[in-house]
C-alpha cells in the first residue's frame, strides 16, 4: 500500500486534535511551529505526487480584497493523488495559494499554508473571528476520499491510517520563500486593483 507524506514539517500523531469518526470524516491537526504564531502560515505539502484539482472558498460572492481580510469564509485546496488515485482536501487555509489549478506538485512540496478561515472550533468551542487574529483555532482539516465529482465526495478514508509518519516534507528554505513570494505577488495584484 502506498503511504502518504505527513502534511507539514513536525506533523506527528500527537498533533491530531480530532480524529476520524462517523461525524467527522477527517483529521484535524495543529502545528506549533513557528511557536510565535501557533502554526499560522505553516507550509503544507502534497501528501503524494498530485495534480491541483480545485481551489475553493465558501465566500464566492466576496471580492478578492474582502477575501484577504476575511476569516469568516473557509478556503481549501483539492488535490488529486497521482500515486493512489485518491482525492485530498486541505481546509481552513488563507485565501491565497502558491499553486494554481492544473499544476502538478511532487510529494513533499508546498501546496498551501495553514490558517483558521471558515467555521472554527477549538476544544469543541466556537472561536470568534476577533480571537482568530491571535491565531487561535489555526489548524489543518484534512480529508481523504476516493472521488470528487460535481461537488460530491465519495468513499472517505482516515488520512492518519495512510500517513507514514517517518516520511518528511522535502521542500527547501528557498522553495518555502518562493511559495511565500508567490502568495504575496497574488495579494499585491489584488490590492492594487
Amino acid at each position: 500500500m502506498i503511504k502518504l507524506t505527513p502534511p507539514f514539517k513536525g506533523a506527528t500523531p500527537a498533533r491530531i486534535t480530532q480524529g476520524y469518526h462517523d461525524k467527522h470524516r477527517a483529521i484535524d491537526m495543529i502545528s506549533l511551529t513557528p511557536a510565535s504564531t501557533l502554526g499560522s502560515g505553516t507550509p503544507m505539502v502534497a501528501p503524494e505526487d498530485v495534480e491541483v484539482l480545485r481551489i475553493v472558498g465558501d465566500g464566492y460572492s466576496m471580492t478578492e480584497k474582502e477575501a484577504i481580510a476575511s476569516r469568516t469564509h473557509g478556503w481549501g485546496i483539492f488535490l488529486k493523488g497521482l500515486e493512489t488515485g485518491k482525492v485530498h482536501l486541505y481546509w481552513h487555509c488563507p485565501p491565497y495559494f502558491p499553486v494554481n489549478v492544473g499544476d502538478t506538485v511532487k510529494r513533499g512540496k508546498i501546496v498551501a499554508f495553514m490558517g483558521n478561515s471558515g467555521t472554527v472550533y477549538a476544544g469543541g468551542v466556537y472561536v470568534p473571528i476577533t480571537e482568530r487574529y491571535t491565531n487561535r483555532g489555526t489548524h489543518l482539516h484534512q480529508e481523504l476520499f476516493n472521488s470528487y465529482r460535481n461537488g460530491i465526495k465519495r468513499g472517505w478514508s482516515d488520512p492518519a491510517a495512510m500517513i507514514d509518519w517517518e516520511l518528511k516534507p522535502t521542500y527547501t528554505l528557498v522553495e518555502e520563500l518562493g511559495a511565500h513570494a508567490k502568495v504575496l505577488l497574488k495579494m499585491s495584484k489584488v490590492i492594487k486593483k
